[in-house]
């Protein structure tokens, strides 16, 4: 027989080295792939087992393994065990000092169930055994609970669970629905858990609920909990899912990152705080921004200058109205010598106009004056107010920052101080109202003088009781004087100034203003506001590069996992999400008015396509996205060109375009997120099976706890080659870490997973309801017999299937 004859005819070999160890048990060569394959293809094509002899030629020598190459085997000690070792080397066949199952035992005795005893509590009354005098001893690796329908195997994992204070509370069995419901028959059993160090058994009454305050010492994923994963799972983030995620998320972050915090949320608020304060501040700018803008924006608007236009030309006509009613001139009267009396009236009269000029231009001076004091002293009180403001900035970051800088033994003020010096503030407003005061009292007098304004009146009464004096000539000229005088003053009325409200100076004012220079402002106010959105941008970046970095250690060990299916990979993608656009935008718009948003469904695909378009994960993009939005409220296509519309005109009834701003630029709504994948589907595409098998390939591969984990039914609505797909290998690897128990109606996952133990349920109803089980690893004959009657219906059904299947070559 020829040496590669042999290799293919052997069942077992013997080698010590640790590299042909591993290639005989088909677990490759650690830096050549090509070998192992090669090897396992001299095998004939399969892994087989490999043992180390001691080579103990004398008594003494009984049980001295050379270099510690002890050969462990793991099955039931007879022959029957030996041969499942041949189907399943290298899952059962090790070579060394101890395999790493049992050192994690060794070393977790707390994290692993030796026995689950169950019966009823002393004084029952109840009639029915159901669970009475039931005693499990449980293996350390995978369990399989099969049986028939209705045999008890859910409520066993229920029990288990309960034992193990598990917080799940959607049980499948005991629930008021069905072994608590009417007369409570949970309350006549009590169960006993006992664990591997050694300990006093825990005592719980299967009537009673887990204490959510004591922490929970097994995992447990029922059926309906499962499900209700899977509903929720692509729903938002505050899901029963997504706090589980972040759960298994923050225990893969290294403890010395963890900034003593209790929790990822903890710990992500912790780490972005002073970003969330950067983009609070800029926001506040942001703010002030865009009410500049919105009033340069009414400014300029067309229908802003189109009305300016438009009082300008009735102000215009009303001045050429004016001065067509300039009074016609009336001559002085020449001075009569021989009425002395007349040229004495006439000289108080002037002297009385002339007294009246100057105590009008006193008011007008002193009216002005009062109008920029009072201007002024608004002025000072909000430059106190914003002083006072940063004050208040001040100390709140004294107190938000006082536990960082006294951990860090730093002293807050001694590196950050505020000198504030309220002294000139304070002299010059003393100065305004003091001066306003005077102004008061020149204007209106007081007990003591007569105000301007009286002064004025008194004026006037004196220049008419003059003007009775005279004679008709001079009485006329007199009248003409003071209508002449009215004339002048009221087109100085109409003519104005730039700083006269309603004038024709202030309406070319604020025309050229329009039209000239606040185009050129507004064009500068936005690109601040651009730039300002970029500011907020990249924190929210840096928020998502925090996400980033506490994420990187669960996606790394995902990607470390040595499955080859692409279907079974997770994938972890962190991108900026402006999933609350599109609700908090709308809610601004009025659906029926003109516009690029009008209709409800319209509008709503508008939006759609907007997002899907853009990349919010750059500056760039969010500026491009700002840019196109902004072109849709203000423009409407008209063929070739864009006829201009109002924002305010599109907005519902008290929404503001103020408003409207803030929420765009503040990118308030551009959210850090994260989604899973599995394999090449994101997690929105995902059949419920799938998103059940990503849940399981979540728990098990990517949960750190090493509590024992209970899961009834993990292949609910996956056909079976995705349950080989996808399930099979993450089950046995997550049995090198703790200990897993299932719920089975699969035979993929009770024997392809080779489980080490399978606890087989019956129940006799005639008997009293008494569960009954058998226990033992899958090459115990009536373990067999009963797995093969269970999972595959009689072995006749499985033979008849078999011999009608083609194995491909």
């Amino acid at each position: 027989m020829t040496d590669s004859e042999l290799m293919k005819w052997a069942d077992i070999f013997e080698a010590r080295d640790l590299l042909h160890v591993r290639l005989f048990l088909g677990q490759g060569h650690p830096t050549k792939p090509n070998v192992g394959d090669e090897f396992i293809q001299n095998l004939g094509g399969y892994p087989k087992p490999v043992v180390s002899g001691s080579d103990a030629h004398k008594i003494s020598d009984f049980g001295v393994y050379p270099s510690n190459k002890i050969t462990w085997l793991k099955a039931q000690p007879n022959f029957t065990g030996l041969r499942q070792v041949c189907n399943e080397p290298s899952r059962r066949c090790y070579v060394g000092l101890n395999p790493g199952k049992r050192e994690h035992i060794a070393q977790n005795p707390t994290k692993y169930i030796r026995e689950l005893r169950i019966e009823k509590i002393e004084g029952s009354a109840l009639e029915e055994h159901w669970f009475d005098q039931l005693h499990f001893d449980l293996n350390p690796g995978l369990i399989a609970i099969i049986g028939n329908k209705g045999t008890g195997k859910s409520a066993l994992a229920d029990i288990l669970a309960l034992a193990g204070n598990s917080h799940c509370e959607q049980m499948e069995f005991l629930n008021d629905k069905r072994f608590r419901h009417g007369d409570n028959k949970a309350a006549h059993f009590k169960a006993f858990l006992t664990w591997t160090d050694g300990g006093a058994a825990s005592e719980v009454r299967l009537d009673q609920d887990a204490d959510p305050l004591r922490p929970e010492r097994v995992r447990y994923l029922p059926q309906q909990f499962i499900e209700k994963l899977c509903n929720e799972i692509d729903e938002g983030d505050e899901t029963s899912f997504n706090r589980e995620l972040r759960k298994v998320i923050f225990s893969h972050v290294p403890p010395e990152k963890r900034l003593q915090k209790a929790d990822l949320d903890e710990l992500i608020s912790y780490r972005v705080g002073s970003y969330r304060k950067a983009i609070s501040q800029v926001q506040t700018k942001l703010r002030s921004l865009n009410e500049e803008i919105a009033r340069a924006e009414f400014e300029t608007a067309k229908e802003t200058v189109d009305s300016l236009r438009t009082a300008l030309s009735l102000k215009q006509a009303e001045l050429d109205a004016h001065d067509k009613t300039r009074p016609k001139e009336v001559p002085s009267p020449a001075e009569d010598p021989q009425n002395p009396d007349a040229k004495r009236i006439t000289d108080a009269l002037a002297e009385a106009h002339a007294r009246l000029d100057e105590s009008l231009k006193q008011m007008t001076a002193a009216t002005n004056e009062r109008t920029q004091l009072a201007s002024r002293q608004a002025l000072l009180t909000r430059i106190v107010g914003h002083v006072q403001n940063f004050e208040d900035s001040y100390t709140a970051f004294i107190e938000d920052t006082s536990e960082d800088f006294q951990a860090a033994g730093l002293d807050a003020k001694a590196i950050v101080s505020l000198s504030v010096n309220r002294a000139p503030i304070h002299t010059d407003s003393e100065r305004v109202t003091n001066r306003l005061a005077e102004l008061s009292v020149l204007i209106n007098g007081s007990k003591d003088s007569k105000g301007l304004d009286t002064q004025c009146a008194e004026t006037r009464n004196t220049i008419e009781s003059l003007r009775s004096l005279l004679d008709a000539p001079q009485e006329r000229y007199q009248q003409y004087l003071s209508e002449l005088n009215r004339w002048e003053v009221r087109r100085s009325e109409i003519v104005g100034s730039p700083s006269q409200i309603g004038s024709i100076e202030y309406l070319k004012a604020r025309i050229e203003n329009a039209e000239s220079l606040l185009p050129i402002k507004l064009s500068e106010l936005k690109q601040q506001r651009k730039e300002r959105a970029r500011e907020i941008h990249a924190q929210i970046t840096n928020i998502r590069g925090v996400f980033e970095e506490l994420y990187k250690p669960v996606q790394d060990m995902a990607a470390s996992t040595d499955f080859t299916q692409e279907s079974i990979q997770l994938h972890f993608d962190a991108f900026l999400s402006p999933s609350s656009f599109a609700v908090n935008f709308l809610d601004f718009i009025h659906k029926h008015r003109r516009g690029n948003f009008y209709g409800e469904a319209e509008s709503a695909k508008t939006v759609e396509d907007l997002l899907v378009k853009h990349d919010f994960n750059s500056s760039d993009g969010v500026v491009q996205f700002l840019d196109e939005v902004m072109e849709l409220l203000t423009t409407i296509d008209k063929g070739e060109e864009k006829e201009p519309i109002t924002i305010q005109s599109q907005l519902k009834v008290g929404k503001k375009v103020t408003a409207l701003y803030d929420f765009l630029f503040a990118l308030d709504y551009v959210e850090p997120r994260y989604t899973l994948r599995l394999g090449t589907k994101p997690i929105a595409q995902l059949s419920p099976g799938e998103k059940g098998a990503l849940l399981m390939v979540f728990y098990l591969l990517l949960d750190r706890e090493e509590i024992p984990i209970i899961i009834d039914q993990p292949e609910q609505n996956l056909d079976n080659e995705s349950v080989v797909k996808l399930l099979v290998g993450c089950i046995r690897k997550a049995t090198d870490r703790r200990q897993v128990i299932i719920v089975t109606h699969n035979p993929n996952l009770a024997v392809v997973c080779d489980a080490d133990q399978l606890i087989c349920m019956s129940i006799d109803k005639s008997g009293g309801n008494r569960i009954k089980f058998s226990s033992g690893a899958i090459e115990d004959n009536l373990i067999n017999r009963t797995a093969v009657d269970v999972l595959e219906g009689t072995y006749p059904a499985f033979d008849n299937r078999r011999k009608k299947y083609h194995k491909p070559n």
